[in-house]
């Protein structure tokens, strides 16, 4: 199929797609190495690594935010679908979402939310010591080979990236 309708550029082999939230995967290996290199344990509290959080949240365990039982409100929920397109720093990001209340008690509950694995890859800059997407690279992406694979940015220019598309609420297609 075509990769930018405006411009009618085809698929082809050399394409770059964004994969959204398929890409959980990678912060979910991270944080597994690091536990079987025993730098953390899954039932560590992210406050132990994040210092910048709302009290209620502090006591969350990384288990909690793997496996979305954390009750944290989902930032894209609040901030909308557009805000990929919007450059926000961890403090805004932190300080918007835990405006919100808690949809549930920790443990209680299993709800789909982008925060938590926001707040993992924060973890896992902190134990790195280097940035979440430095961290991507030397460890999953240049290891397997996988040399048209990065974090996301909407700024950046990428040769081959396909453009992004949504339906509206009119049900017609438009640019994301």
């Amino acid at each position: 199929g075509y990769v930018d309708l405006e411009r009618t550029v085809l698929h082809t082999t050399d394409t770059v797609f964004e994969i959204g939230s398929v890409s959980n995967q990678f912060p979910a290996t991270l944080l597994l190495k690091l536990m079987e290199e025993r730098k953390l344990s899954l039932d560590d509290p992210i406050g132990k690594f994040v210092k910048a959080l709302h009290t209620e949240w502090r006591q969350i365990t990384l288990r909690n935010l793997l496996n979305h039982t954390s009750g944290v409100p989902d930032i894209e929920e609040i901030f909308g679908y557009e805000s990929y397109r919007k450059q926000f720093t961890v403090a805004e990001i932190i300080k918007v979402a835990s405006s919100r209340p808690m949809p549930f008690a920790t443990g209680t509950k299993s709800q789909y939310s982008n925060t938590n694995y926001y707040l993992l890859g924060l973890a896992v800059q902190t134990l790195e010591r280097r940035t979440y997407s430095e961290s991507l690279q030397e460890r999953i992406f240049k290891p397997l080979g996988m040399t048209h694979t990065q974090e996301s940015d909407p700024w950046a220019i990428i040769p081959n990236r396909a453009a992004g598309y949504r339906i509206n609420e009119q049900g017609e297609l438009v640019n994301r």
